[in-house]
Formats: C-alpha cells, structure tokens, sequence
C-alpha cells in the first residue's frame, strides 16, 4: 500500500510525516492535548468523532509547522536520537566493532 501511495504526487505529505515520524511521535502529545481541553470547554456537546478528526488533524499540521519553525535552529536537538539509543548507525559514522567493519582480518 505505501509503495502505490508514494507513486502519487499527493502522497509526499504522507512520505514526510512516515520519515519525520519521531517528529510526530515527540510532539504530538502536546497540542491534542491543548485542543481537547479546548473543545471540552467550548462545543461539548458536538459529535465526538467529528472533534476527535479535527483535533487530530489540526494536531498533526500544528506539530510539522513547529518542526519545521525550529529544524534549523539550536532547538533541533529536541528531535535528534542520542548516537547511544539508535538502532541504525548512520551512514556518515565511522563503524565501530568487529562485527560491523565489514571486512575480514587475518589473524596470525
């Protein structure tokens, strides 16, 4: 399904989120979090499905806005995975180990 989804021009948006997904996953909490105490105080008696679409949806645009507000400042930090926690080495990173060298040594 993802691969027919990213042939298709519109998609890009859906590709964005799926590679900045840590970005969605660290910032998400927030403002769903101001938008439902938000729509509980103001139109509590609307249809819940349709305020929980919206709040997600205007979560989801709210978090990429601040992404990309703050991804070229010092404050980009705050979605950097510590070099300790990655489950991938970076392709720029010098490989550390015998394991993950990738070539053979002769032992004497």
């Amino acid at each position: 399904m993802a691969t027919l989804l990213a042939q298709h021009g519109w998609a890009r948006a859906l590709r964005y989120v799926g590679v900045h997904s840590i970005v969605v996953y660290l910032t998400y909490f927030f403002p769903r979090g101001v938008l439902s105490r938000l729509a509980e105080r103001t139109v509590p008696d609307w249809d819940v499905s349709l305020v929980s679409l919206v709040i997600t949806a205007v979560a989801v645009v709210t978090l990429l806005i601040f992404h990309a507000m703050i991804r070229d400042t010092r404050l980009n930090f705050l979605y950097v995975r510590p070099r300790a926690l990655r489950l991938v080495r970076a392709r720029n990173e010098p490989s550390r180990g015998r394991l993950s060298t990738g070539t053979s040594e002769a032992t004497a």
